[in-house]
């Protein structure tokens, strides 16, 4: 079998509150003056070569180490372990590779995929019809994310487990050992 651990991106791994504040410095809120959605502030928001703004949560780096290192140590066991980042970007090639530069350059292990959403979905609906379509090729031990991500992780039965900008709330999963460790 193999297994998964899916992490969201935006206030997961990343601080982006210095990409917010350029968006809104530039363009003004993220919402109108109606309260609707500002879509240049969307757009810049959005965009790949602001990546460079958003600062690595410590201890997002620090428990992704801790897991890559013990699947690195147990392979001669046969243990198959995915790490899916799954991300409500917008998926264009350019921000592919500005968000692999930015990995790198934090001193994140490489992530078995990187699923960015289509240009012109919904982030929720998306990420659910995403995580329906892993639930089939996985067996999905985890999901860390924020509060957004939570429900979906719940629907997909596995442990969602919730962290925020500040780097509270990282913990190994409940069923790590069972699946590292048998």
């Amino acid at each position: 079998m193999k297994y998964a651990v899916i992490f969201d991106v935006d206030s997961t791994l990343t601080n982006n509150r210095d990409r917010e504040q350029f968006a809104s410095d530039f363009v003004g809120d993220k919402k109108d003056k109606n309260g609707k959605r500002n879509e240049p502030w969307h757009d810049m928001f959005q965009d790949g070569r602001l990546y460079h703004l958003d600062r690595p949560i410590g201890s997002a780096r620090v428990m992704w180490h801790r897991l890559n290192t013990q699947v690195i140590d147990r392979a001669d066991r046969g243990v198959e372990l995915s790490f899916i980042l799954l991300s409500g970007r917008r998926d264009t090639p350019e921000n592919h590779t500005r968000f692999e530069d930015w990995l790198i350059q934090h001193g994140f292990p490489a992530p078995t995929r990187i699923i960015f959403r289509p240009v012109g979905q919904e982030t929720d609906s998306w990420k659910h019809s995403v995580m329906e379509s892993l639930i089939g090729k996985y067996e999905i031990i985890a999901g860390y994310g924020n509060e957004r991500d939570m429900p979906v992780y719940e629907e997909g039965g596995f442990e969602a487990i919730l962290v925020d900008e500040e780097g509270k709330g990282w913990k190994m999963p409940e069923r790590w050992d069972e699946v590292v460790h048998p």
